[in-house]
Protein backbone atom coordinates (compact mmCIF):
# COMPACT_ATOMS: atom_id res chain seq x y z
CA UNK A 1 0.00 0.00 0.00
CA UNK A 2 3.18 2.15 1.18
CA UNK A 3 4.68 1.21 -2.23
CA UNK A 4 1.06 2.28 -4.18
CA UNK A 5 1.01 5.79 -2.72
CA UNK A 6 4.82 6.30 -3.19
CA UNK A 7 4.37 5.64 -6.95
CA UNK A 8 1.06 7.66 -7.19
CA UNK A 9 2.87 10.29 -5.30
CA UNK A 10 5.74 10.07 -7.68
CA UNK A 11 3.95 10.80 -10.86
CA UNK A 12 1.82 13.37 -9.96
CA UNK A 13 5.09 15.15 -8.75
CA UNK A 14 6.23 14.41 -12.66
CA UNK A 15 2.84 15.58 -14.12
CA UNK A 16 3.54 18.78 -11.97
CA UNK A 17 6.88 19.49 -13.60
CA UNK A 18 6.21 19.00 -16.78
CA UNK A 19 2.96 21.04 -16.85
CA UNK A 20 4.98 24.30 -15.39
CA UNK A 21 7.75 23.54 -18.37
CA UNK A 22 6.22 25.02 -21.67
CA UNK A 23 7.27 23.78 -25.19
CA UNK A 24 10.32 25.87 -26.86
CA UNK A 25 11.91 27.70 -24.43
CA UNK A 26 14.76 29.89 -25.71
CA UNK A 27 12.97 29.92 -29.02
CA UNK A 28 11.72 32.90 -31.07
CA UNK A 29 9.55 32.61 -33.90
CA UNK A 30 7.83 34.78 -36.71
CA UNK A 31 3.99 34.62 -37.50
CA UNK A 32 2.54 36.15 -40.40
CA UNK A 33 -1.05 37.73 -39.97
CA UNK A 34 -3.33 35.94 -42.54
CA UNK A 35 -6.92 36.76 -41.36
CA UNK A 36 -9.33 38.24 -39.04
CA UNK A 37 -12.91 36.29 -37.36
CA UNK A 38 -15.21 38.97 -35.70
CA UNK A 39 -17.51 38.69 -33.11
CA UNK A 40 -19.66 37.33 -35.42
CA UNK A 41 -17.65 34.73 -37.38
CA UNK A 42 -17.07 37.09 -39.93
CA UNK A 43 -13.95 36.02 -41.71
CA UNK A 44 -11.44 39.13 -43.16
CA UNK A 45 -8.30 39.17 -44.85
CA UNK A 46 -5.29 39.78 -42.31
CA UNK A 47 -2.87 42.90 -42.72
CA UNK A 48 0.17 40.65 -43.64
CA UNK A 49 1.79 41.90 -40.55
CA UNK A 50 4.22 39.93 -38.45
CA UNK A 51 4.90 39.61 -34.82
CA UNK A 52 7.91 37.86 -33.36
CA UNK A 53 7.20 35.54 -30.51
CA UNK A 54 10.11 34.52 -27.77
CA UNK A 55 8.96 31.50 -25.55
CA UNK A 56 10.60 30.83 -22.13
CA UNK A 57 10.01 27.75 -19.79
CA UNK A 58 7.00 29.80 -18.47
CA UNK A 59 5.26 31.12 -21.19
CA UNK A 60 5.39 33.63 -24.20
CA UNK A 61 5.95 36.94 -24.93
CA UNK A 62 6.21 39.69 -28.18
CA UNK A 63 9.84 40.56 -29.11
CA UNK A 64 12.08 41.66 -31.67
CA UNK A 65 14.34 39.44 -34.11
CA UNK A 66 16.92 39.10 -31.00
CA UNK A 67 14.09 37.54 -28.62
CA UNK A 68 14.13 40.64 -26.41
CA UNK A 69 10.69 42.14 -24.85
CA UNK A 70 9.09 45.02 -26.64
CA UNK A 71 6.69 45.36 -23.92
CA UNK A 72 3.46 43.86 -25.05
CA UNK A 73 3.14 41.49 -22.15
CA UNK A 74 3.88 38.08 -21.14
CA UNK A 75 1.54 35.38 -21.56
CA UNK A 76 1.65 32.05 -19.18
CA UNK A 77 1.10 28.85 -20.64
CA UNK A 78 -1.53 27.05 -19.40
CA UNK A 79 -1.02 23.67 -20.83
CA UNK A 80 -1.89 21.40 -23.36
CA UNK A 81 -5.39 21.13 -24.33
CA UNK A 82 -7.43 19.23 -26.72
CA UNK A 83 -3.81 18.98 -28.73
CA UNK A 84 -3.79 23.44 -28.76
CA UNK A 85 -1.26 24.68 -26.63
CA UNK A 86 -2.75 27.05 -24.53
CA UNK A 87 -1.02 31.06 -23.37
CA UNK A 88 -3.33 33.60 -21.32
CA UNK A 89 -1.89 37.37 -20.16
CA UNK A 90 -1.53 40.64 -21.44
CA UNK A 91 -0.86 41.30 -25.07
CA UNK A 92 -0.80 44.15 -27.63
CA UNK A 93 -5.09 43.92 -27.77
CA UNK A 94 -5.15 43.63 -23.77
CA UNK A 95 -5.80 40.75 -21.77
CA UNK A 96 -5.96 37.83 -24.12
CA UNK A 97 -5.03 33.78 -25.08
CA UNK A 98 -2.61 32.79 -27.64
CA UNK A 99 -3.75 29.14 -29.14
CA UNK A 100 -1.15 27.45 -30.83
CA UNK A 101 -1.65 23.63 -32.76
CA UNK A 102 0.27 21.16 -31.92
CA UNK A 103 3.28 21.95 -33.61
CA UNK A 104 3.18 25.55 -33.18
CA UNK A 105 2.83 26.25 -36.99
CA UNK A 106 -0.26 28.00 -36.42
CA UNK A 107 -1.35 31.12 -34.04
CA UNK A 108 -5.05 31.97 -33.29
CA UNK A 109 -4.83 35.14 -30.78
CA UNK A 110 -8.37 35.48 -29.10
CA UNK A 111 -8.86 38.95 -27.44
CA UNK A 112 -11.36 39.46 -24.20
CA UNK A 113 -13.71 41.63 -26.94
CA UNK A 114 -14.30 38.65 -28.74
CA UNK A 115 -11.76 39.10 -31.66
CA UNK A 116 -9.89 36.64 -33.37
CA UNK A 117 -6.26 37.22 -35.16
CA UNK A 118 -5.05 34.40 -37.23
CA UNK A 119 -1.56 34.13 -37.49
CA UNK A 120 1.16 31.34 -39.28
CA UNK A 121 4.15 30.56 -38.63
CA UNK A 122 6.95 30.99 -41.63
CA UNK A 123 10.44 32.39 -42.22
CA UNK A 124 10.77 36.39 -41.35
CA UNK A 125 11.63 38.62 -43.88
CA UNK A 126 15.46 40.43 -44.18
CA UNK A 127 13.46 43.54 -43.47
CA UNK A 128 11.64 42.53 -39.95
CA UNK A 129 13.56 43.42 -37.05
CA UNK A 130 10.88 43.37 -34.09
CA UNK A 131 7.31 43.04 -34.15
CA UNK A 132 4.52 44.88 -36.18
CA UNK A 133 2.44 45.60 -33.63
CA UNK A 134 4.18 47.02 -30.59
CA UNK A 135 1.95 49.01 -27.49
CA UNK A 136 2.38 52.95 -27.99
CA UNK A 137 4.58 54.25 -24.77
CA UNK A 138 2.59 57.41 -23.62
CA UNK A 139 4.03 60.24 -24.83
CA UNK A 140 6.22 62.77 -22.76
CA UNK A 141 4.19 65.53 -21.54
CA UNK A 142 4.65 69.04 -22.59
CA UNK A 143 3.74 71.88 -20.30
CA UNK A 144 3.51 75.79 -22.14
CA UNK A 145 3.22 78.73 -20.48
CA UNK A 146 1.48 82.09 -21.43
CA UNK A 147 3.27 84.42 -23.06
CA UNK A 148 4.84 87.33 -20.64
CA UNK A 149 2.90 90.37 -21.14
CA UNK A 150 4.69 93.24 -22.40
CA UNK A 151 3.36 96.97 -21.66
CA UNK A 152 2.77 99.43 -24.48
CA UNK A 153 5.88 102.40 -24.71
CA UNK A 154 5.37 104.91 -22.38
CA UNK A 155 5.88 108.43 -23.29
CA UNK A 156 7.93 109.99 -20.67
CA UNK A 157 11.63 110.06 -21.23
CA UNK A 158 13.79 108.54 -18.67
CA UNK A 159 17.19 109.65 -17.93
CA UNK A 160 20.19 107.93 -19.69
CA UNK A 161 22.72 107.54 -16.76
CA UNK A 162 26.11 105.90 -17.71
CA UNK A 163 26.25 102.13 -18.14
CA UNK A 164 28.00 99.84 -16.04
CA UNK A 165 30.43 97.75 -17.20
CA UNK A 166 28.52 93.63 -17.53
CA UNK A 167 29.69 90.64 -16.84
CA UNK A 168 29.39 88.07 -19.99
CA UNK A 169 26.08 86.27 -18.95
CA UNK A 170 26.72 82.40 -18.78
CA UNK A 171 24.31 80.44 -21.33
CA UNK A 172 20.61 79.64 -19.41
CA UNK A 173 19.73 75.99 -19.28
CA UNK A 174 16.29 75.13 -20.04
CA UNK A 175 14.55 72.45 -17.92
CA UNK A 176 13.87 68.89 -19.48
CA UNK A 177 10.14 68.52 -19.50
CA UNK A 178 9.88 64.85 -19.81
CA UNK A 179 11.73 63.73 -16.47
CA UNK A 180 9.22 64.41 -13.23
CA UNK A 181 12.49 64.13 -11.51
CA UNK A 182 15.54 66.20 -13.17
CA UNK A 183 17.22 63.26 -14.83
CA UNK A 184 15.55 60.43 -13.59
CA UNK A 185 13.24 58.10 -15.90
CA UNK A 186 9.69 59.09 -15.22
CA UNK A 187 8.23 55.90 -15.48
CA UNK A 188 10.30 54.24 -12.87
CA UNK A 189 11.29 57.53 -10.80
CA UNK A 190 15.17 56.80 -11.62
CA UNK A 191 14.56 52.89 -9.79
CA UNK A 192 15.97 50.98 -12.84
CA UNK A 193 15.46 47.67 -11.51
CA UNK A 194 12.69 47.26 -8.72
CA UNK A 195 11.46 43.90 -6.64
CA UNK A 196 8.67 42.24 -8.54
CA UNK A 197 5.12 43.11 -7.79
CA UNK A 198 3.74 39.92 -9.15
CA UNK A 199 5.45 37.46 -6.62
CA UNK A 200 6.87 39.80 -4.68
CA UNK A 201 10.06 39.48 -4.82
CA UNK A 202 9.59 35.83 -4.19
CA UNK A 203 10.59 34.40 -7.73
CA UNK A 204 7.44 31.80 -7.26
CA UNK A 205 3.44 31.77 -7.39
CA UNK A 206 1.63 29.46 -5.71
CA UNK A 207 -0.62 28.00 -8.72
CA UNK A 208 -3.46 26.34 -9.10
CA UNK A 209 -4.66 25.69 -12.46
CA UNK A 210 -4.48 21.79 -12.53
CA UNK A 211 -6.28 21.32 -9.08
CA UNK A 212 -3.37 21.13 -6.81
CA UNK A 213 -1.62 24.31 -5.23
CA UNK A 214 2.17 24.12 -6.08
CA UNK A 215 4.68 26.81 -6.00
CA UNK A 216 5.83 27.61 -10.03
CA UNK A 217 8.41 30.48 -11.59
CA UNK A 218 7.00 33.46 -11.49
CA UNK A 219 6.47 34.26 -15.09
CA UNK A 220 6.93 38.04 -14.91
CA UNK A 221 10.38 37.68 -13.41
CA UNK A 222 11.03 34.29 -14.61
CA UNK A 223 12.18 34.08 -11.14
CA UNK A 224 14.75 36.34 -11.15
CA UNK A 225 12.97 38.39 -8.32
CA UNK A 226 13.11 41.43 -9.67
CA UNK A 227 12.16 43.56 -12.98
CA UNK A 228 13.79 46.04 -14.95
CA UNK A 229 12.34 49.33 -16.42
CA UNK A 230 11.80 49.09 -19.99
CA UNK A 231 11.52 52.67 -20.93
CA UNK A 232 15.13 53.59 -19.80
CA UNK A 233 18.83 52.43 -19.46
CA UNK A 234 20.17 52.38 -15.62
CA UNK A 235 17.02 54.82 -14.43
CA UNK A 236 18.40 58.03 -16.45
CA UNK A 237 15.80 60.14 -18.63
CA UNK A 238 16.52 59.20 -21.81
CA UNK A 239 15.58 62.79 -23.63
CA UNK A 240 17.91 64.72 -21.45
CA UNK A 241 20.41 61.03 -20.68
CA UNK A 242 20.02 62.41 -16.73
CA UNK A 243 21.44 65.79 -17.03
CA UNK A 244 17.96 67.64 -15.81
CA UNK A 245 18.17 69.78 -18.31
CA UNK A 246 18.66 70.38 -22.28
Amino acid sequence: MKKSLFFIFFLASVFALQAQNAPNAGQTAWYKQTAVVDQNAKRSNGDNTGQFIAFTKMGCYDSNKEGYDVGNGFLEYKGLENNIHVYYGNTFWGKGSYFFNSDFSRLNIRTEAGITYVYEKTAAPASAVTSAKIVKKPDPVVTTSSPAYIPPPSTVQTPVYPSTPVSPSTPTKIRCTTCIIPGKCKYCNGVYEKTCQSCGGTGTKLDSTYGTSRYITCGACDGKRTVKCTYCRYGACSTCNGTGYI
